[in-house]
């Protein structure tokens, strides 16, 4: 149940924040910086990390779906949260 959870917000936060703005930033080769922070404000930075150091607590597998799902709206905003996590 946890799983699908987290799968679902990411999903729905792709679709939301993600999918309707990423072909425009492409075609202009830049990059959303705004979504930085919304990041950080869902967890997807440090989701895996223990909560007592400021992490998410999650384990690998839901950390797995998080970045698969931002995948599904850009590779490049995937590898910024593999990159920082």
């Amino acid at each position: 149940a946890e799983h699908k959870l987290v799968r679902s917000a990411v999903r729905d936060f792709v679709q939301r924040e993600i999918t309707p703005i990423i072909d425009d930033y492409a075609q202009r080769s830049e990059f959303p910086a705004q979504l930085i922070p919304k990041f950080g404000q869902i967890g997807l930075f440090g989701a895996t990390l223990p909560t007592e150091w400021g992490g998410g607590g999650l384990d690998q597998l839901s950390y797995g779906l998080m970045v698969q799902e931002l995948e599904r709206g850009d590779s490049g905003l995937r590898s910024v949260v593999s990159v920082q996590s």
